[in-house]
């Protein structure tokens, strides 16, 4: 699986050793030679100096050939324009993208269903907010969640040791 991030701060570069660690193809862009010197020095993956909302970069770095376009600059209008470019030169690249501007909310959905047809929004404030709300709901859960389509709930709790449920399986 290949993937191309937009952005090498810390967000890219985190995402960047994680992928690389499973040993998935990396490629990332991004403009800043300093950040580009950190990803080279320390993860093994491709990297380009470029603005990865220039169309050259993103072909140089393989987008037609790409799984999946995660645009995490710390600019808003840099990740909504990788993610059109790479709807216009590879519509079939699953693209995501962090955009932090509330001003762009309303929008969220408009981005996802019509040009530039994002797969994923993601505001991380917005998730922190969620994240508590969730937390909240649950007094002492330290992680909360669903799945199958909210048919199944899950809580993470810390136990203590020597806590009747320490060793106790699920079934």
């Amino acid at each position: 699986m290949k993937f191309i991030i937009v952005g090498a701060g810390e967000v890219g570069y985190n995402i960047a050793s994680r992928l690389a660690a499973e040993n998935k193809e990396v490629v990332i862009i991004d403009k800043d030679p300093d950040a580009i010197r950190r990803i080279t020095e320390d993860i093994d993956v491709q990297a380009i100096q470029a603005s990865g909302s220039q169309p050259s970069a993103l072909i140089d770095a393989g987008v037609k050939n790409t799984d999946i376009l995660l645009a995490v600059t710390d600019s808003d209008e840099i990740n909504l324009v990788a993610c059109m470019m790479t709807n216009l030169i590879s519509p079939s690249t699953r693209k995501l993208a962090r955009i932090r501007h509330a001003d762009f909310d309303p929008y969220h959905q408009d981005f996802m269903e019509s040009h530039p047809q994002i797969d994923t929004l993601i505001n991380p404030e917005t998730e922190v907010v969620n994240t508590i709300r969730r937390l909240m709901d649950v007094p002492g859960a330290i992680d909360t969640g669903d799945f199958a389509d909210g048919r199944v709930k899950y809580v993470g709790l810390r136990l203590d040791k020597g806590s009747p449920l320490d060793g106790l399986q699920l079934i």
